[in-house]
């Protein structure tokens, strides 16, 4: 499965549709809004994901250095923020 378009995503909403877009105009996604709350709150979100990934695994990483056993044991956490890696990125490996 390939990767995911680099970010930044932005966001341009205009009360009736939200586009994701890249800088440079490249469309991610066009959503009807509909004057929906959750509508606009599930454009933020897709327009944050390429952000909210990186931070997962810088977390994953700083928690597997700092929580993770010497002896190569993972601990909860970073399981967890492996597992959600692995999803976004619809693949068994992160």
């Amino acid at each position: 499965m390939g990767m995911h378009t680099p970010g930044p995503w932005k966001l341009l909403n205009d009360g009736r549709q939200a586009i994701v877009r890249l800088d440079d105009g490249e469309l991610i996604a066009d959503l009807d809004i509909v004057d929906n709350d959750q509508a606009n709150a599930n454009a933020r979100l897709i327009a944050a994901a390429p952000e909210l990934l990186s931070l997962a695994i810088e977390f994953r990483e700083t928690i597997h250095a700092e929580w993770c056993s010497s002896d190569g044991t993972h601990c909860e956490e970073c399981d967890a923020a492996s597992a959600m890696i692995k999803a976004t990125r619809g693949t068994e490996h992160d």
